[in-house]
Protein backbone atom coordinates (compact mmCIF):
# COMPACT_ATOMS: atom_id res chain seq x y z
CA UNK A 1 0.00 0.00 0.00
CA UNK A 2 1.52 3.39 -0.73
CA UNK A 3 1.09 4.84 2.69
CA UNK A 4 2.37 8.37 1.89
CA UNK A 5 -1.34 9.09 0.49
CA UNK A 6 -2.78 7.35 3.47
CA UNK A 7 -0.94 9.96 5.51
CA UNK A 8 -1.88 13.30 3.57
CA UNK A 9 -5.79 12.27 4.40
CA UNK A 10 -4.90 11.86 7.64
CA UNK A 11 -2.83 15.09 8.25
CA UNK A 12 -5.84 16.84 7.19
CA UNK A 13 -7.81 15.42 8.94
CA UNK A 14 -10.30 14.81 6.46
CA UNK A 15 -13.26 11.89 7.04
CA UNK A 16 -13.79 11.42 3.58
CA UNK A 17 -12.69 8.24 1.22
CA UNK A 18 -10.49 8.05 -1.64
CA UNK A 19 -12.85 9.33 -4.49
CA UNK A 20 -11.00 10.08 -7.60
CA UNK A 21 -8.87 7.54 -7.37
CA UNK A 22 -7.73 7.99 -11.17
CA UNK A 23 -6.50 11.46 -9.61
CA UNK A 24 -4.58 10.02 -7.06
CA UNK A 25 -2.95 6.95 -9.32
CA UNK A 26 -3.40 4.51 -6.35
CA UNK A 27 -4.71 1.03 -6.50
CA UNK A 28 -7.78 -0.77 -5.55
CA UNK A 29 -6.19 -2.36 -2.52
CA UNK A 30 -4.71 0.91 -1.27
CA UNK A 31 -8.06 2.68 -1.81
CA UNK A 32 -9.89 -0.06 0.13
CA UNK A 33 -7.26 0.37 2.82
CA UNK A 34 -7.31 4.13 3.09
CA UNK A 35 -10.86 4.34 3.60
CA UNK A 36 -10.79 1.53 6.19
CA UNK A 37 -8.08 3.62 7.93
CA UNK A 38 -10.18 6.92 7.64
CA UNK A 39 -13.29 5.68 8.43
CA UNK A 40 -11.99 3.85 11.85
CA UNK A 41 -9.85 6.87 13.56
CA UNK A 42 -12.85 8.81 12.94
CA UNK A 43 -14.95 6.39 15.01
CA UNK A 44 -15.61 7.73 18.70
CA UNK A 45 -13.75 4.72 20.02
CA UNK A 46 -11.07 4.66 17.36
CA UNK A 47 -9.08 1.48 16.82
CA UNK A 48 -5.37 1.18 18.45
CA UNK A 49 -3.48 1.17 15.42
CA UNK A 50 -5.34 4.07 14.24
CA UNK A 51 -3.99 6.24 16.85
CA UNK A 52 -0.44 4.58 16.70
CA UNK A 53 -0.15 5.94 12.67
CA UNK A 54 -1.71 9.14 13.41
CA UNK A 55 0.46 9.61 16.49
CA UNK A 56 3.76 8.47 14.54
CA UNK A 57 3.28 10.46 11.44
CA UNK A 58 5.86 13.77 11.21
CA UNK A 59 4.51 16.73 11.48
CA UNK A 60 5.23 20.34 11.58
CA UNK A 61 7.14 21.50 14.65
CA UNK A 62 7.09 25.24 16.42
CA UNK A 63 10.60 25.93 15.73
CA UNK A 64 11.10 25.73 12.04
CA UNK A 65 13.01 29.18 11.76
CA UNK A 66 15.57 27.81 14.44
CA UNK A 67 15.92 24.81 11.77
CA UNK A 68 13.26 22.41 13.39
CA UNK A 69 12.63 21.27 9.49
CA UNK A 70 13.22 17.83 9.87
CA UNK A 71 10.03 15.71 11.66
CA UNK A 72 10.33 12.11 11.81
CA UNK A 73 7.44 11.30 14.15
CA UNK A 74 7.68 7.92 15.32
CA UNK A 75 9.71 5.07 14.17
CA UNK A 76 8.77 2.53 16.39
CA UNK A 77 5.09 3.69 16.42
CA UNK A 78 4.47 3.68 13.04
CA UNK A 79 5.99 -0.18 12.99
CA UNK A 80 3.73 -1.08 15.68
CA UNK A 81 0.55 -0.31 14.23
CA UNK A 82 -1.11 -3.45 12.42
CA UNK A 83 -4.43 -2.73 10.77
CA UNK A 84 -6.78 -5.45 9.43
CA UNK A 85 -5.13 -5.62 6.46
CA UNK A 86 -2.20 -3.55 6.55
CA UNK A 87 0.70 -2.01 8.94
CA UNK A 88 2.57 1.30 9.07
CA UNK A 89 5.49 1.47 7.32
CA UNK A 90 8.06 4.07 8.14
CA UNK A 91 9.25 6.51 5.00
CA UNK A 92 11.14 9.62 4.49
CA UNK A 93 11.32 11.27 1.61
CA UNK A 94 14.96 12.62 1.57
CA UNK A 95 16.02 9.28 2.72
CA UNK A 96 17.18 6.25 0.19
CA UNK A 97 15.41 3.51 1.84
CA UNK A 98 16.88 0.27 1.45
CA UNK A 99 19.01 -2.59 4.08
CA UNK A 100 21.92 -4.47 4.72
CA UNK A 101 22.66 -7.31 2.64
CA UNK A 102 24.61 -9.85 4.32
CA UNK A 103 26.97 -10.84 1.68
CA UNK A 104 29.98 -12.75 1.24
CA UNK A 105 31.95 -9.61 2.19
CA UNK A 106 29.82 -9.17 5.49
CA UNK A 107 29.96 -12.98 6.35
CA UNK A 108 34.05 -12.68 6.41
CA UNK A 109 34.12 -9.32 8.19
CA UNK A 110 32.25 -11.00 10.80
CA UNK A 111 34.50 -14.04 10.91
CA UNK A 112 37.35 -11.64 11.35
CA UNK A 113 36.58 -9.96 14.19
CA UNK A 114 35.61 -12.88 16.00
CA UNK A 115 38.49 -14.76 15.26
CA UNK A 116 40.29 -11.70 16.49
CA UNK A 117 38.42 -11.66 19.70
CA UNK A 118 39.02 -15.32 20.03
CA UNK A 119 42.75 -16.00 20.17
CA UNK A 120 43.09 -13.60 22.90
CA UNK A 121 40.40 -15.09 24.73
CA UNK A 122 41.52 -18.55 24.36
CA UNK A 123 45.61 -17.36 24.66
CA UNK A 124 44.00 -16.37 28.08
CA UNK A 125 41.93 -19.52 29.24
CA UNK A 126 44.99 -20.97 28.11
CA UNK A 127 47.87 -19.39 30.55
CA UNK A 128 45.58 -19.95 32.92
CA UNK A 129 45.43 -23.28 33.09
CA UNK A 130 48.77 -23.24 33.10
CA UNK A 131 49.69 -20.96 35.63
CA UNK A 132 46.96 -23.55 38.06
CA UNK A 133 49.19 -26.27 36.87
CA UNK A 134 52.80 -25.39 37.50
CA UNK A 135 50.86 -23.44 41.09
CA UNK A 136 50.20 -27.51 41.58
CA UNK A 137 54.07 -28.22 40.74
CA UNK A 138 56.28 -28.22 43.59
CA UNK A 139 58.80 -25.47 42.43
CA UNK A 140 62.38 -26.19 43.02
CA UNK A 141 64.54 -24.40 45.30
CA UNK A 142 66.88 -21.74 44.44
CA UNK A 143 69.96 -23.78 45.86
CA UNK A 144 68.83 -26.61 43.52
CA UNK A 145 68.57 -24.37 40.22
CA UNK A 146 71.88 -22.91 41.65
CA UNK A 147 73.74 -26.63 41.90
CA UNK A 148 72.48 -27.51 38.62
CA UNK A 149 74.03 -24.65 36.98
CA UNK A 150 77.64 -25.30 38.87
CA UNK A 151 77.12 -28.60 36.84
CA UNK A 152 76.43 -28.17 34.13
CA UNK A 153 78.45 -25.08 33.07
CA UNK A 154 77.20 -24.93 29.81
CA UNK A 155 73.26 -23.97 30.71
CA UNK A 156 71.47 -21.57 32.24
CA UNK A 157 69.18 -22.18 35.47
CA UNK A 158 66.05 -22.65 33.64
CA UNK A 159 63.41 -23.84 36.32
CA UNK A 160 60.15 -24.40 33.58
CA UNK A 161 61.52 -24.30 30.41
CA UNK A 162 58.19 -22.89 27.92
CA UNK A 163 57.73 -24.14 23.97
CA UNK A 164 57.54 -21.76 21.35
CA UNK A 165 53.32 -21.81 21.35
CA UNK A 166 53.37 -21.26 24.93
CA UNK A 167 55.29 -18.12 24.65
CA UNK A 168 53.04 -17.02 21.68
CA UNK A 169 49.62 -17.88 23.36
CA UNK A 170 50.93 -15.87 26.54
CA UNK A 171 52.02 -13.00 24.73
CA UNK A 172 48.33 -12.86 23.57
CA UNK A 173 46.59 -13.48 26.98
CA UNK A 174 45.17 -10.92 28.74
CA UNK A 175 47.11 -11.36 31.68
CA UNK A 176 49.96 -9.94 29.64
CA UNK A 177 48.11 -7.31 27.78
CA UNK A 178 46.33 -5.91 30.77
CA UNK A 179 49.60 -4.95 32.55
CA UNK A 180 50.48 -1.60 32.67
CA UNK A 181 47.34 0.14 30.19
CA UNK A 182 45.80 1.43 33.75
CA UNK A 183 49.17 2.05 35.63
CA UNK A 184 50.01 5.93 36.47
CA UNK A 185 54.00 5.37 36.10
CA UNK A 186 54.83 6.60 32.91
CA UNK A 187 56.37 3.83 30.68
CA UNK A 188 57.44 6.03 27.33
CA UNK A 189 60.29 4.40 25.65
CA UNK A 190 63.51 6.11 26.43
CA UNK A 191 62.73 7.32 29.69
CA UNK A 192 61.09 10.51 30.61
CA UNK A 193 58.92 12.92 28.53
CA UNK A 194 55.97 12.63 30.57
CA UNK A 195 54.60 15.53 29.80
CA UNK A 196 53.61 14.06 26.37
CA UNK A 197 50.81 11.73 28.14
CA UNK A 198 48.91 15.15 29.07
CA UNK A 199 49.40 16.59 25.48
CA UNK A 200 48.11 13.08 23.82
CA UNK A 201 44.97 12.38 26.50
CA UNK A 202 43.89 16.08 26.10
CA UNK A 203 44.35 16.06 22.10
CA UNK A 204 42.40 12.80 21.88
CA UNK A 205 39.22 14.74 24.00
CA UNK A 206 39.62 17.65 22.07
CA UNK A 207 39.20 15.48 19.11
CA UNK A 208 36.40 13.63 20.28
CA UNK A 209 34.70 16.95 21.58
CA UNK A 210 34.52 18.12 18.03
CA UNK A 211 33.10 15.31 16.43
CA UNK A 212 30.49 14.73 18.88
CA UNK A 213 29.76 18.11 17.83
CA UNK A 214 30.30 17.83 14.17
CA UNK A 215 28.29 14.36 14.04
CA UNK A 216 25.28 15.34 15.21
CA UNK A 217 25.15 18.83 14.38
CA UNK A 218 25.49 16.85 10.38
CA UNK A 219 22.31 14.31 11.46
CA UNK A 220 19.73 15.33 14.00
CA UNK A 221 19.27 18.55 15.85
CA UNK A 222 16.21 20.41 16.03
CA UNK A 223 17.83 23.73 15.82
CA UNK A 224 20.51 23.63 13.74
CA UNK A 225 20.30 27.32 12.46
CA UNK A 226 20.64 27.88 16.28
CA UNK A 227 23.51 25.48 16.85
CA UNK A 228 25.09 27.24 13.81
CA UNK A 229 24.85 30.85 15.74
CA UNK A 230 26.43 29.63 18.49
CA UNK A 231 29.30 28.19 17.13
CA UNK A 232 30.57 31.38 15.08
CA UNK A 233 30.45 33.80 18.22
CA UNK A 234 30.48 31.67 21.63
CA UNK A 235 33.45 31.76 23.97
CA UNK A 236 32.64 28.36 25.02
CA UNK A 237 32.86 26.72 21.85
CA UNK A 238 36.20 28.46 20.96
CA UNK A 239 37.24 26.17 24.24
CA UNK A 240 35.38 23.08 23.96
CA UNK A 241 35.47 22.26 20.11
CA UNK A 242 36.62 25.25 18.25
CA UNK A 243 39.47 24.83 15.51
CA UNK A 244 39.75 20.65 16.68
CA UNK A 245 41.80 20.41 13.19
CA UNK A 246 44.88 21.41 15.71
CA UNK A 247 44.47 18.35 17.82
CA UNK A 248 45.54 16.48 14.82
CA UNK A 249 48.89 18.48 13.70
CA UNK A 250 49.68 17.74 17.78
CA UNK A 251 49.74 14.31 17.03
CA UNK A 252 51.76 14.50 13.90
CA UNK A 253 54.36 16.58 15.94
CA UNK A 254 54.60 13.77 18.36
CA UNK A 255 53.91 11.03 15.34
CA UNK A 256 57.42 13.14 14.18
CA UNK A 257 59.10 12.82 17.08
CA UNK A 258 58.39 9.43 18.52
CA UNK A 259 59.30 8.41 14.97
CA UNK A 260 62.78 10.04 15.02
CA UNK A 261 63.82 8.43 18.27
CA UNK A 262 62.61 4.96 17.42
CA UNK A 263 64.78 5.22 14.55
CA UNK A 264 67.58 6.83 15.26
CA UNK A 265 67.56 4.50 18.66
CA UNK A 266 67.68 1.15 16.53
CA UNK A 267 70.24 2.68 14.26
CA UNK A 268 72.57 3.03 17.87
CA UNK A 269 71.69 -0.62 18.14
CA UNK A 270 72.81 -1.67 14.93
CA UNK A 271 76.32 0.62 15.61
CA UNK A 272 75.18 3.31 13.62
CA UNK A 273 74.38 1.62 10.42
CA UNK A 274 70.94 2.48 8.62
CA UNK A 275 70.82 -0.71 6.83
CA UNK A 276 67.39 -2.57 4.93
CA UNK A 277 66.70 -4.56 7.65
CA UNK A 278 66.93 -1.58 10.36
CA UNK A 279 64.65 0.41 7.98
CA UNK A 280 62.69 -2.99 7.45
CA UNK A 281 61.58 -3.42 11.43
CA UNK A 282 61.05 0.02 11.08
CA UNK A 283 58.37 -0.23 8.88
CA UNK A 284 57.51 -3.78 10.37
CA UNK A 285 56.55 -2.45 13.70
CA UNK A 286 54.89 0.01 12.69
CA UNK A 287 52.22 -2.02 10.39
CA UNK A 288 51.98 -4.60 13.41
CA UNK A 289 51.62 -1.72 15.90
CA UNK A 290 48.32 -0.21 13.92
CA UNK A 291 47.14 -2.29 11.25
CA UNK A 292 45.25 -5.13 13.65
CA UNK A 293 42.93 -2.78 15.10
CA UNK A 294 42.24 -0.76 12.00
CA UNK A 295 41.30 -4.14 10.18
CA UNK A 296 39.06 -4.91 13.15
CA UNK A 297 37.55 -1.80 13.12
CA UNK A 298 36.96 -1.90 9.45
CA UNK A 299 35.38 -5.32 9.54
CA UNK A 300 33.06 -4.04 12.48
CA UNK A 301 31.93 -1.77 10.36
CA UNK A 302 30.95 -4.00 7.70
CA UNK A 303 29.79 -6.92 9.56
CA UNK A 304 28.30 -5.37 12.41
CA UNK A 305 26.02 -2.64 11.53
CA UNK A 306 23.76 -5.01 9.93
CA UNK A 307 22.61 -6.12 13.00
CA UNK A 308 21.74 -2.69 14.31
CA UNK A 309 18.68 -1.61 14.96
CA UNK A 310 18.89 1.91 13.15
CA UNK A 311 16.58 4.75 13.62
CA UNK A 312 15.10 7.30 11.03
CA UNK A 313 18.76 8.73 11.35
CA UNK A 314 20.77 5.98 9.73
CA UNK A 315 23.33 8.06 7.46
CA UNK A 316 25.60 5.24 7.58
CA UNK A 317 24.54 2.94 5.01
CA UNK A 318 26.32 4.53 1.76
CA UNK A 319 29.33 4.27 4.35
CA UNK A 320 29.00 0.68 4.87
CA UNK A 321 29.13 -0.57 1.07
CA UNK A 322 32.00 2.26 0.19
CA UNK A 323 34.28 0.48 2.67
CA UNK A 324 32.96 -2.73 0.69
CA UNK A 325 34.11 -1.24 -2.31
CA UNK A 326 37.18 0.65 -1.38
CA UNK A 327 38.62 -1.00 1.72
CA UNK A 328 41.72 -2.02 0.06
CA UNK A 329 42.44 1.54 0.31
CA UNK A 330 42.65 1.48 4.26
CA UNK A 331 45.03 -1.28 3.86
CA UNK A 332 47.42 0.28 1.83
CA UNK A 333 47.64 3.32 4.04
CA UNK A 334 45.83 5.48 0.65
CA UNK A 335 42.67 6.20 1.87
CA UNK A 336 43.31 10.23 2.09
CA UNK A 337 44.55 10.04 -1.39
CA UNK A 338 41.50 9.39 -2.86
CA UNK A 339 37.95 11.19 -3.11
CA UNK A 340 36.65 11.87 0.42
CA UNK A 341 33.10 10.24 -0.58
CA UNK A 342 34.77 7.11 -1.65
CA UNK A 343 36.66 6.78 1.73
CA UNK A 344 35.87 4.04 4.18
CA UNK A 345 36.25 5.07 8.23
CA UNK A 346 36.60 8.76 7.07
CA UNK A 347 38.31 9.37 10.47
CA UNK A 348 41.15 6.72 9.61
CA UNK A 349 43.24 9.19 7.33
CA UNK A 350 44.70 10.40 9.44
CA UNK A 351 46.49 7.13 9.67
CA UNK A 352 47.31 6.72 6.18
CA UNK A 353 48.62 10.53 6.41
CA UNK A 354 50.10 9.74 9.75
CA UNK A 355 52.38 5.89 7.54
CA UNK A 356 53.54 8.21 4.74
CA UNK A 357 54.65 11.07 6.99
CA UNK A 358 56.67 7.70 8.65
CA UNK A 359 57.76 6.77 5.47
CA UNK A 360 59.71 10.06 5.20
CA UNK A 361 61.65 9.34 8.47
CA UNK A 362 64.31 7.24 7.52
CA UNK A 363 65.30 9.20 4.23
CA UNK A 364 65.75 12.43 6.09
CA UNK A 365 67.88 10.67 8.93
CA UNK A 366 69.50 9.13 6.14
CA UNK A 367 70.27 13.19 5.07
CA UNK A 368 71.53 13.97 8.62
CA UNK A 369 73.67 11.47 8.71
CA UNK A 370 75.66 12.33 5.17
CA UNK A 371 75.60 16.02 5.41
CA UNK A 372 74.33 18.77 7.60
CA UNK A 373 74.19 21.06 5.54
CA UNK A 374 71.77 19.30 2.77
CA UNK A 375 69.94 18.03 5.29
CA UNK A 376 69.15 21.59 6.58
CA UNK A 377 68.26 22.55 2.97
CA UNK A 378 65.88 19.54 2.11
CA UNK A 379 64.11 20.94 5.64
CA UNK A 380 63.75 23.97 4.42
CA UNK A 381 62.19 23.47 1.15
CA UNK A 382 60.02 20.93 2.36
CA UNK A 383 58.49 23.46 4.79
CA UNK A 384 58.34 26.10 1.99
CA UNK A 385 56.71 23.66 -0.10
CA UNK A 386 54.15 22.78 2.60
CA UNK A 387 53.35 26.32 3.30
CA UNK A 388 53.38 27.11 -0.49
CA UNK A 389 50.56 24.45 -1.26
CA UNK A 390 48.01 25.42 1.97
CA UNK A 391 48.52 28.84 0.76
CA UNK A 392 47.88 28.17 -3.16
CA UNK A 393 45.36 25.61 -2.51
CA UNK A 394 43.37 28.12 -0.42
CA UNK A 395 43.37 30.83 -2.97
CA UNK A 396 42.19 28.97 -6.02
CA UNK A 397 39.66 27.67 -4.43
CA UNK A 398 38.10 29.78 -2.08
CA UNK A 399 38.49 27.96 0.82
CA UNK A 400 37.57 28.83 4.44
CA UNK A 401 39.15 28.28 7.83
CA UNK A 402 37.60 24.94 9.20
CA UNK A 403 35.30 25.31 11.89
CA UNK A 404 33.14 22.50 13.10
CA UNK A 405 29.55 23.08 11.40
CA UNK A 406 30.29 26.00 9.63
CA UNK A 407 30.62 24.09 6.28
CA UNK A 408 28.10 23.65 3.89
CA UNK A 409 27.90 20.05 2.41
CA UNK A 410 29.64 21.23 -0.60
CA UNK A 411 32.18 23.16 0.69
CA UNK A 412 33.06 20.19 3.13
CA UNK A 413 32.88 17.90 0.31
CA UNK A 414 35.53 19.91 -1.71
CA UNK A 415 37.88 21.36 1.38
CA UNK A 416 38.06 17.70 2.63
CA UNK A 417 39.10 15.59 -0.75
CA UNK A 418 41.66 18.74 -2.16
CA UNK A 419 42.91 20.21 1.06
CA UNK A 420 42.53 18.89 4.71
CA UNK A 421 43.44 15.32 4.48
CA UNK A 422 46.68 15.34 1.51
CA UNK A 423 50.08 15.30 3.24
CA UNK A 424 51.24 18.42 1.18
CA UNK A 425 49.79 20.61 3.42
CA UNK A 426 50.11 19.02 6.66
CA UNK A 427 53.79 17.90 6.67
CA UNK A 428 54.97 20.73 8.74
CA UNK A 429 54.37 19.60 12.04
CA UNK A 430 55.16 15.64 11.07
CA UNK A 431 58.70 17.40 10.03
CA UNK A 432 59.18 19.63 13.23
CA UNK A 433 58.75 16.47 15.82
CA UNK A 434 61.49 14.73 13.35
CA UNK A 435 63.81 17.60 14.43
CA UNK A 436 62.32 17.24 17.87
CA UNK A 437 63.62 13.92 17.98
CA UNK A 438 66.63 14.15 16.80
CA UNK A 439 67.39 16.92 18.96
CA UNK A 440 66.57 15.03 21.95
CA UNK A 441 68.83 11.93 21.42
CA UNK A 442 72.10 13.78 19.81
CA UNK A 443 72.06 16.75 22.42
CA UNK A 444 74.56 17.27 24.05
CA UNK A 445 73.69 20.29 25.91
CA UNK A 446 70.29 22.05 27.02
CA UNK A 447 68.47 24.40 24.32
CA UNK A 448 67.33 27.17 27.43
CA UNK A 449 69.89 28.22 29.33
CA UNK A 450 68.60 31.23 31.02
CA UNK A 451 65.52 32.21 32.44
CA UNK A 452 64.94 34.99 30.09
CA UNK A 453 64.96 32.71 27.37
CA UNK A 454 62.37 30.38 28.88
CA UNK A 455 60.03 32.81 29.63
CA UNK A 456 60.93 34.59 26.24
CA UNK A 457 59.83 31.13 25.08
CA UNK A 458 56.12 31.20 26.88
CA UNK A 459 55.31 34.93 25.99
CA UNK A 460 56.04 33.60 22.38
CA UNK A 461 54.13 30.24 23.20
CA UNK A 462 51.10 31.50 24.22
CA UNK A 463 50.92 34.73 21.92
CA UNK A 464 51.39 32.06 18.73
CA UNK A 465 48.31 30.08 19.87
CA UNK A 466 46.01 32.86 21.21
CA UNK A 467 46.75 34.46 17.14
CA UNK A 468 45.74 30.90 15.73
CA UNK A 469 42.60 30.34 17.67
CA UNK A 470 41.61 33.89 16.84
CA UNK A 471 42.19 34.38 13.84
CA UNK A 472 40.50 30.88 12.96
CA UNK A 473 37.49 32.41 13.91
CA UNK A 474 38.08 36.35 12.20
CA UNK A 475 38.70 33.75 8.91
CA UNK A 476 35.54 31.56 9.16
CA UNK A 477 33.36 33.23 6.54
CA UNK A 478 34.11 32.00 2.52
CA UNK A 479 35.72 34.38 0.65
CA UNK A 480 34.09 35.19 -2.70
CA UNK A 481 37.65 36.21 -4.32
CA UNK A 482 41.56 35.08 -3.63
CA UNK A 483 42.09 36.01 0.11
CA UNK A 484 45.70 36.44 0.95
CA UNK A 485 44.43 36.62 4.65
CA UNK A 486 43.17 33.45 4.33
CA UNK A 487 45.58 31.82 2.07
CA UNK A 488 48.41 32.89 5.01
CA UNK A 489 46.62 31.59 7.73
CA UNK A 490 46.24 28.08 5.66
CA UNK A 491 49.39 27.88 4.68
CA UNK A 492 51.25 28.79 8.13
CA UNK A 493 48.90 28.04 10.92
CA UNK A 494 49.88 24.38 11.16
CA UNK A 495 53.41 24.84 11.50
CA UNK A 496 53.42 27.84 13.23
CA UNK A 497 50.60 25.65 15.68
CA UNK A 498 53.31 22.56 16.12
CA UNK A 499 56.34 25.07 17.27
CA UNK A 500 53.93 26.28 19.77
CA UNK A 501 53.32 22.78 21.04
CA UNK A 502 57.51 21.63 20.65
CA UNK A 503 58.61 24.63 23.15
CA UNK A 504 55.92 23.40 25.64
CA UNK A 505 57.61 19.69 25.16
CA UNK A 506 61.24 21.09 25.32
CA UNK A 507 60.13 23.51 27.85
CA UNK A 508 58.96 21.11 30.01
CA UNK A 509 61.92 18.04 29.88
CA UNK A 510 64.37 21.46 30.60
CA UNK A 511 62.80 22.17 33.36
CA UNK A 512 61.50 25.25 32.47
CA UNK A 513 57.58 23.77 32.24
CA UNK A 514 56.72 24.86 35.48
CA UNK A 515 52.77 24.41 36.91
CA UNK A 516 52.20 23.61 32.66
CA UNK A 517 54.71 20.56 33.29
CA UNK A 518 52.85 19.95 36.70
CA UNK A 519 49.59 19.46 35.29
CA UNK A 520 50.58 17.75 31.87
CA UNK A 521 52.42 15.04 33.60
CA UNK A 522 49.36 13.97 35.80
CA UNK A 523 49.59 10.29 36.48
CA UNK A 524 45.67 10.57 35.76
CA UNK A 525 46.21 11.41 31.91
CA UNK A 526 48.51 7.98 31.72
CA UNK A 527 45.71 5.33 31.17
CA UNK A 528 44.30 7.94 28.65
CA UNK A 529 47.52 8.00 26.85
CA UNK A 530 47.56 4.67 26.75
CA UNK A 531 44.53 4.04 25.24
CA UNK A 532 44.45 6.90 23.23
CA UNK A 533 45.12 4.61 19.57
CA UNK A 534 41.65 2.69 19.73
CA UNK A 535 39.66 5.76 21.85
CA UNK A 536 40.42 7.61 18.71
CA UNK A 537 39.55 4.58 16.11
CA UNK A 538 36.25 3.51 18.27
CA UNK A 539 34.79 6.74 19.25
CA UNK A 540 33.00 7.90 16.44
CA UNK A 541 31.87 4.75 15.76
CA UNK A 542 30.24 5.24 19.17
CA UNK A 543 28.86 8.28 18.18
CA UNK A 544 27.67 6.76 14.90
CA UNK A 545 25.48 4.17 16.58
CA UNK A 546 24.30 6.65 19.15
CA UNK A 547 22.89 8.94 16.64
CA UNK A 548 21.66 6.33 14.31
CA UNK A 549 19.58 4.39 17.06
CA UNK A 550 17.36 7.93 17.55
CA UNK A 551 13.98 8.14 17.29
CA UNK A 552 13.70 12.07 17.78
CA UNK A 553 15.94 14.59 17.28
CA UNK A 554 18.03 16.27 20.22
CA UNK A 555 18.05 19.81 21.00
CA UNK A 556 21.01 21.97 21.49
CA UNK A 557 22.30 23.66 24.40
CA UNK A 558 25.23 24.08 26.49
CA UNK A 559 24.17 21.35 28.98
CA UNK A 560 22.84 19.09 26.56
CA UNK A 561 25.70 18.84 24.81
CA UNK A 562 28.33 18.49 27.57
CA UNK A 563 25.92 15.99 29.27
CA UNK A 564 25.96 14.34 25.11
CA UNK A 565 30.05 14.62 25.56
CA UNK A 566 30.53 12.75 28.18
CA UNK A 567 27.99 10.29 27.76
CA UNK A 568 29.67 8.93 24.38
CA UNK A 569 33.09 9.59 26.21
CA UNK A 570 32.70 7.40 28.89
CA UNK A 571 31.88 4.11 26.70
CA UNK A 572 34.38 5.28 24.07
CA UNK A 573 37.07 5.22 26.61
CA UNK A 574 35.80 1.48 28.17
CA UNK A 575 35.80 0.17 24.74
CA UNK A 576 38.87 1.70 24.00
CA UNK A 577 40.34 -0.40 26.78
CA UNK A 578 38.76 -3.50 25.70
CA UNK A 579 40.14 -3.11 22.39
CA UNK A 580 43.72 -2.53 23.53
CA UNK A 581 44.29 -5.31 25.63
CA UNK A 582 42.16 -7.27 23.04
CA UNK A 583 43.73 -6.26 19.58
CA UNK A 584 46.12 -3.61 19.78
CA UNK A 585 48.79 -4.86 22.26
CA UNK A 586 48.66 -8.31 21.64
CA UNK A 587 50.52 -7.85 18.61
CA UNK A 588 52.52 -5.05 19.62
CA UNK A 589 54.10 -7.66 22.76
CA UNK A 590 54.55 -10.21 20.55
CA UNK A 591 56.65 -8.40 18.18
CA UNK A 592 58.73 -6.64 21.18
CA UNK A 593 59.13 -10.25 22.39
CA UNK A 594 60.80 -11.50 19.12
Amino acid sequence: MKREKARVHQLAGTSLGLENTQALNVSQRCEEDTNTFIWEINQETPKEYTVFMHNASGRIGGNVTGGDVNQTGSLDQCQSAHGPTFSGQYCQAFLSQGDFRDDHVTMKSRFVCCLMVAIPLAATMFTALLSWQKNKDVSPSPEACYMKAISTHKHKPVCFPRRCLERWLQAFSLQNTCRGVFSTTSSIPGGGYSSLNGIRALSLLWIICGHNSTSTYYYNIDNAEEWFEYIRSSLFHIITAGPGFLAVDTFLVLGGMLSAKSLLGSINRAEGKLSVSVVGNYFYSRIKRIQPLHIFCLCLLIGVYSLVKWGPYMAYLKEVETCKKYWWANILFINNLINYEHTCLPWTWYLSLDFQFYATTPVLLYLHKLNRGVFAAVVGGLLLLTTAAGAILTALNHFLVYIPGTWSPEERQSQLTMYYTKPYTRYGPYLLGILLGIHFVTKKDQLIKKKWQAALGWFCTIFLMAVVFGLAFALRETPDYPSVPHALYQGLHRTVWALAIVWIIVACEEGYGGLIKSVLSLGFWIPISNISFAAYLFHPIVISLHNGVQENTFHFTVFNFMILYFGRLLPSLLIGYMLTVLIEKPYFLKYNRK
